[in-house]
C-alpha cells in the first residue's frame, strides 16, 4: 500500500505578495529562442521603462509598480543574465557586455511597444548605469526623453562604507537564510527592521538567479562618459545613507557636469530606497515624470 504524497506547505505571505504582483502584470517574452528577455507590463500611459540592480530582478521594484501604473505603460524586465530571462551570450567577463546587453534591450522595448517609441528610463544601482548608457545608445531610434537614476552605480567616486559580503552558498537553510539577511541588511537598508520577509524573499531568489557579472561594472566611472553622450533631461534619487555614495558629493557632481540635472535625497533611506521609503521614492519618481 502506498503511502499519500505529503502535502506542500503553504505559500508564505512574502510568497504570496510576489504571486500577487505577478498576476497583475502582462508578461511579454522577447527575443530568440536562447536570447529571451522576460517583461512585465503594467498601467496604461506614457511608456516608463524600470531597470533594477544587479544581484536583483524586476521584483527590485516590487513597491513601486503599482503606483507608477496609475499614469504610465510601465515596463519591467528582468535583465539579461538575471531571473526569468536567458543569459547574455557570450563569455561572462567580455568587455562588451554591457553594450550588448544595452542592444538587447533597445529590441525588447521596440517589440513590446513598436518601432520608434519614446520612453521615461529609470534605473537602480547597476540598472543606473544601464539607463544612462542605453539613454545615449538608443538614440535616434529610441528616443529617451528623461532619465531617472536611483542611486546610480558607475560613477567612480568614493563610497561612505566598504561592506563585506558573506557567502550565502551554504548548505543549511537557517545558515543561507541568515547570511543573506545579513547581507541585505548591511548593504541595502538603513533601517534593518525595514527588510521585512517580502524583502528577503525577493532578495533570495534574485542572488539564486544571477548569473550575469556585474560589480566590475558598477564600481568603474561609465556613468559620465554615457551622461554625457545622453545630453537630456536627468534626475537622480539617492537615500540619505546610501552605502554605494555620498549623496551631497555625487549631486553637486552631477549638476556640474551634467547642465541642467537635478537631484534629491530621501531621508533615512539606504541604497535599496525604492522598497525602504517607497512613498517617498514613488511621490519623487512621479514628480520628475511629471508634464
Amino acid at each position: 500500500m502506498s503511502l499519500p504524497a505529503p502535502t506542500p506547505p503553504a505559500p508564505s505571505p512574502a510568497d504570496q505578495s510576489i504571486a500577487r504582483l505577478d498576476g497583475l502584470a502582462h508578461r511579454v517574452d522577447t527575443g530568440a529562442e536562447g536570447q529571451r528577455i522576460a517583461w512585465r507590463l503594467f498601467g496604461q500611459g506614457p511608456a516608463l521603462v524600470l531597470l533594477h540592480g544587479g544581484h536583483g530582478s524586476w521584483l527590485h521594484w516590487a513597491r513601486n509598480v503599482e503606483a507608477l501604473a496609475q499614469r504610465h505603460r510601465v515596463l519591467v524586465p528582468d535583465l539579461p543574465g538575471f531571473g526569468d530571462s536567458d543569459d547574455l551570450p557570450g563569455p561572462p567577463h567580455a568587455p562588451d557586455r554591457l553594450d550588448r546587453l544595452v542592444q538587447a534591450l533597445g529590441q525588447g522595448i521596440v517589440d513590446c511597444l513598436g518601432p520608434r517609441p519614446q520612453v521615461d528610463l529609470a534605473g537602480f544601482s547597476f540598472g543606473g548605469l544601464i539607463a544612462a548608457t542605453a539613454a545615449a545608445a538608443w538614440a535616434p531610434d529610441l528616443p529617451v526623453r528623461r532619465l531617472l537614476l536611483l542611486g546610480p552605480g558607475g560613477h567612480g567616486q568614493r563610497r561612505p562604507r566598504h561592506v563585506d559580503f558573506v557567502d550565502w552558498r551554504l548548505p543549511d537553510p537557517g545558515q543561507r537564510r541568515a547570511a543573506l539577511r545579513r547581507n541585505l541588511e548591511a548593504f541595502m537598508f538603513h533601517d534593518p527592521a525595514r527588510a521585512d520577509d517580502l524583502a528577503l524573499a525577493i532578495h533570495t531568489l534574485a542572488c539564486e538567479r544571477t548569473r550575469f557579472r556585474s560589480r566590475a561594472l558598477s564600481v568603474d566611472d561609465g556613468l559620465w562618459p554615457a551622461l554625457a553622450a545622453f545630453g537630456g533631461p536627468v534626475h537622480a534619487l539617492w537615500g540619505e545613507h546610501d552605502a554605494t555614495a555620498v549623496p551631497h558629493e555625487l549631486g553637486p557632481l552631477l549638476q556640474a557636469r551634467h547642465a541642467g540635472a537635478t537631484w534629491q535625497v530621501i531621508p533615512g533611506a539606504g541604497h535599496w530606497a525604492a522598497y525602504e521609503a517607497a512613498d517617498a521614492v514613488n511621490a519623487a519618481m512621479l514628480g520628475a515624470l511629471a508634464p
